[in-house]
């Protein structure tokens, strides 16, 4: 045991008494250390979230790229569809039409319309079968070479 003397009063101090009393040091060097790793923690989590953010800004701009493409192939296949209408419609080929409405497409086809005239009247399955003619020398050669008296 020691002796502590205040005043005029003496008082013993215990050495259970001296062992509970708080070693202030090492407690301050304990919390620097957890302060020093949860800013160097912290350090990391920031670096991290820049990461993120970067990553989310660069899937940001491909989505716009994305849906501007995907815009971009709607308008043509709508603009496929509304010019094979007014093909059929006013019967101008389709690939010879311009425009972007069908107001345009349907002015430019009557124009073409004008512009494209038939050769000469149709006659509907006039290749289809072969002349009747007459018997003449050829074919009463070719009958008689392979067996046909019709």
């Amino acid at each position: 045991m020691s002796d502590v003397e205040i005043g005029t009063a003496t008082i013993e101090v215990t050495e259970s008494a001296q062992a509970k009393e708080t070693d202030w040091v090492a407690e301050s060097r304990k919390w620097e250390s957890r302060a020093k790793e949860n800013k160097s923690a912290l350090a990391a989590k920031d670096a991290e979230l820049l990461t993120f953010k970067d990553k989310a800004t660069t899937l940001e701009a491909r989505v716009a790229e994305l849906e501007a493409a995907a815009s971009e192939v709607e308008k043509q296949n709508a603009l496929r569809a509304l010019v094979a209408e007014v093909a059929k419609e006013s019967g101008v080929p389709a690939d010879v039409l311009r425009g972007s409405t069908r107001e345009e497409l349907a002015a430019h086809a009557e124009t073409l319309k004008s512009l494209i005239k038939p050769a000469g009247p149709v006659v509907s399955g006039a290749g289809d079968t072969p002349e009747a003619g007459g018997d003449d020398a050829e074919r009463e050669f070719i009958r008689e070479l392979f067996g046909r008296n019709d």
